[in-house]
């Protein structure tokens, strides 16, 4: 024991000798090197302990502060000097940022000021006795942490807090103790023998998120809906606070300056997300009114386009008078063109589209009573010889009525009844053998009174007959043709022939006259197709028979178009040859 005991001593004097009684030798060569080592190491050691918890900055930063303060006061005029170049960039950045801030605000106030959901939030503000503005800022966001405070869990102090500008929590002090009263009182309701600390609660407006540690609580009044991820960021901030400030917190006695480092953590959590932003109610009234104006023109123009369409129906469902053929209805602009024939004895059409269309008329009560107006109408007449019965025995009537004859017609035949003097019975049928559409006048049952006829008057008579038998030479079409083929040139020939011997025995009689070819179509194609087809095959009919030395100022050639009279429907691509007196040589 006692080798054991002098070999202790042996290796505690060595030690002496070499680190000294209290290693004052070590200490003295490591104080010595302390800068090297240190500097060696320092910032490494420095961005380890940062990684590991990030107390380093939390550490630091009231040490910064309080250098900074002290060297600010210490040589204000220096640093005023060095500041200035770039306070001045900063101030003139934030008022620009503070204006614009007030100008968005000013906008969004003048873009609700003056609308319906405007006004009705002015009444609600009113009702809530709050500013306007602040009940607009209001309702554009979806929430916003009004306030945050940190109290002291164990004596229900408040330590520390922050709010908005205009928060609507205005005494965090009283509401920090009522949220402790709260607690207590549920606790002593309960027969808890631990804390009771309520994670939640809702008001009308506000909701109070409540977080908690051993030594602490965090809580923040929320106004609008409540996310799920701001519990977790102010327990996040609760428990970073809690790990800096554990000695502050446990140790608290009622002095909260200590813990006044912790507000700028507490700032973090005043956070708020906005309404996302909406169409401006400006472009929403101008795409109303936009709407609205397209609307009624193309309303209007509907309208109009409708009226003219119930015009033009009615026109077509009219029956038309004889003599009359309508080819076209067209509206241009404000006009309804109408192209028609019109035979020289029917009746005028716009006084027949007046009779019918006359607000007294039945037809025009139901369709047009309100929409009829006759200056609309721009009637533009084509004269044609029509074969309507109808109008033939009208014409008829007229040659007869200053005589005793009586007639009757069938089938394009005439027969006349009666007495009659020779001269009056010779230019009577002179007229009657000029009419077109009758094919044989029947004069047997008719009494001839007075002297025999002369030689001219027999050659007036030979010219009505000659005259008469024209009509009976039809020259007949191919469908949707023109072309004059060789039995057609025949006919043309011996047509030729007639009206050679017409024209002389005219010119010897001292009468100067026309004759009319008229051209016809089916109906097979468009309406501007046949009228041009009618045309061009009366010009054919025209140039062959100049070719016969038949003299080109005795023919006129007119083209018709459709001929829509159901009786002749079947024979209606033509050309029918008519005559007509000019007038007399010896005038």
């Amino acid at each position: 024991m006692e080798d054991k005991r002098t070999s202790e001593n042996d290796i505690h004097s060595v030690q002496s000798l070499l680190f000294g009684e209290h290693n004052e030798h070590i200490t003295a060569a490591v104080r010595k090197e302390a800068r090297a080592i240190v500097t060696e190491v320092i910032t490494e050691a420095l961005d380890d302990r940062q990684k590991i918890d990030a107390s380093l900055v939390t550490t630091i930063a009231p040490l910064m502060e309080k250098a900074i303060s002290k060297s600010i006061e210490s040589n204000k005029a220096s640093i005023i000097d060095s500041l200035y170049p770039v306070l001045g960039g900063l101030v003139r950045k934030s008022v620009a940022v503070f204006f614009n801030s007030f100008l968005a605000k000013l906008n969004y106030l003048i873009e609700h000021s003056l609308t319906i959901k405007g006004l009705r939030w002015r009444i609600e503000a009113w009702r809530q006795g709050v500013e306007f503005s602040d009940y607009v800022l209001k309702q554009s966001l979806v929430y916003r942490v009004e306030s945050v405070m940190l109290i002291h869990r164990p004596s229900g102090t408040l330590l520390c807090d922050a709010q908005v500008e205009n928060s609507q929590c205005n005494d965090p002090v009283l509401m920090s103790a009522m949220l402790s009263a709260i607690n207590d009182f549920m606790a002593d309701s309960f027969n808890s023998q631990q804390d009771v600390v309520l994670e939640s609660i809702a008001a009308e407006n506000i909701t109070l998120i409540i977080t908690c540690t051993p030594h602490a609580i965090l809580a923040g009044a929320v106004s609008g809906t409540v996310p799920k991820e701001l519990t977790y960021l102010l327990q996040q901030t609760l428990e970073a606070i809690h790990g800096t400030f554990t000695n502050e917190l446990a140790s608290f006695k009622g002095d909260t300056s200590t813990l006044e480092q912790v507000k700028p953590e507490l700032e973090s959590c005043l956070i708020a997300e906005l309404q996302p932003k909406q169409a401006s109610s400006k472009a929403h009234w101008l795409v109303v009114i936009l709407l609205i104006t397209t609307t009624l023109v193309f309303g209007n123009k509907a309208f109009n386009t409708w009226q003219q369409s119930t015009l033009v129906t009615a026109i077509e469902a009219l029956p038309v008078p004889p003599g009359v053929v309508i080819q076209q209805l067209e509206w241009h602009e404000d006009k309804l063109y109408i192209n028609y024939l019109r035979d020289p004895t029917a009746v005028e059409l716009s006084d027949w589209l007046n009779s019918h269309l006359a607000s007294q008329n039945p037809l025009s009560e139901k369709l047009l009573s309100k929409q009829y107006d006759p200056a609309q109408l721009m009637l533009i007449e084509t004269p044609f010889i029509s074969l309507a019965p109808e109008l033939i025995n009208q014409k008829v009537a007229h040659l007869l009525a200053d005589t005793q004859l009586t007639y009757v017609t069938e089938n394009q035949n005439l027969k006349l009844n009666g007495t009659v003097d020779r001269f009056t019975f010779a230019n009577l049928m002179e007229r009657l053998r000029l009419l077109p559409g009758l094919s044989n006048i029947d004069t047997n049952d008719v009494l001839v009174t007075g002297n025999a006829l002369s030689n001219e008057e027999k050659q007036r008579l030979m010219l009505d007959n000659m005259l008469a038998n024209l009509a009976l030479s039809p020259i007949d079409f191919a469908t949707k043709s023109a072309e004059l083929t060789a039995e057609m040139q025949l006919v043309l020939s011996e047509l030729a022939k007639q009206l050679t011997s017409i024209n002389t025995l005219s010119n010897s009689l001292g009468v100067k006259l026309g004759i009319i070819l008229t051209g016809y179509s089916d109906s097979t194609g468009s309406k501007a197709l046949n009228l041009e087809l009618s045309q061009q095959r009366a010009n054919n009919v025209k140039a062959a028979l100049i070719l016969r030395n038949v003299p080109s100022n005795l023919l006129f050639a007119v083209g018709i178009g459709e001929l829509p009279l159901t009786q002749i429907s079947s024979a209606s691509r033509k050309v029918l040859v008519s005559s007509i007196t000019l007038a007399s040589i010896e005038e």
